[in-house]
Order: structure tokens, then C-alpha cells, then sequence
């Protein structure tokens, strides 16, 4: 879990017009759909701000897992514009190791 996904003790807010939050299940039962979803969230970021969909988005990430079979069951990412919407979704481990 890199420090800064841990979601304990520490606050998740966003000042931006238009927080969204995108939760994806990383437990393995989706097979391969997390890691097409989390490569499409930078041109979807994009797409939102070229057609102006929401005014100034910023987004938080979080990776869901098995609380009892993955190591990094909880991931969620500060809010985010731009750029570092990049550099935070590197940080996130698609780990895929729920028991069932």
C-alpha cells in the first residue's frame, strides 16, 4: 500500500466544483476489466474537461479488494487534477487476490 492511498487517519476532501469519486473491484472477479478501466481514466478525465461536462473535476480513486484475501484491500487516492491524476493511479496496485 503506497502512503499516499492509505485512507486512514487522514481526510479525503476536494475544494473543485466537481469532485467525482471512481471505485473499481480489484478482487480478481472482474478478470481483466480494472486495469482496461484504470488505463482509460486519464482520456476520460480528458473527455470531461475537452466537452466541458462538469466544471473544474477532480477526481479520487479507489481500489477495492478482499478484506480478508488481499494485502492492499482499501487504496484510495487523494483528489486530483491534471497530471497528478497520472501520477496517482501509478501508485494504485491492481491486486486481484480476493478468496471469493
Amino acid at each position: 500500500l503506497h502512503a499516499d492511498l492509505n485512507p486512514f487517519q487522514r481526510p479525503i476532501n476536494s475544494t473543485a466544483a466537481s469532485p467525482v469519486v471512481c471505485c473499481v473491484d480489484v478482487t480478481g472477479s472482474m478478470g481483466k476489466w480494472p486495469k482496461v478501466i484504470w488505463d482509460k481514466l486519464p482520456m476520460f478525465y480528458g473527455q470531461i474537461l475537452m466537452k466541458n461536462y462538469l466544471p473544474q473535476p477532480a477526481f479520487s480513486f479507489c481500489a477495492v479488494g478482499d478484506a480478508y484475501g488481499d494485502s492492499t484491500p482499501l487504496q484510495v487516492s487523494p483528489f486530483a487534477q491534471g497530471t497528478d491524476i497520472d501520477n496517482y493511479l501509478s501508485k494504485i496496485y491492481l491486486e486481484g487476490g480476493g478468496i471469493g
